[in-house]
């Protein structure tokens, strides 16, 4: 959920900022910010677990042909 409403927040605060972000104030660029690491947190986190299965899937079968 919450990387949901970061990437949704991330999207609004891109779409109205300006090419250099002068119109964004202090607050808002740190919430851009944290909303970004929020966001590349998460996918770096689902694509390791996600290698994490697919080595478990292998052992799984590495195992069963002994």
């Amino acid at each position: 959920m919450h990387d949901k409403i970061s990437q949704q927040y991330l999207e609004y605060l891109e779409l109205h900022a300006s090419d250099d972000y002068s119109s964004l104030n202090f607050i808002e660029l740190n919430l851009l910010f944290e909303c970004r690491l929020i966001v590349q947190l998460r996918l770096e986190w689902m694509l390791k677990r996600r290698l994490d299965e697919e080595l478990e899937a292998v052992e799984k079968i590495a195992n069963d042909c002994n």
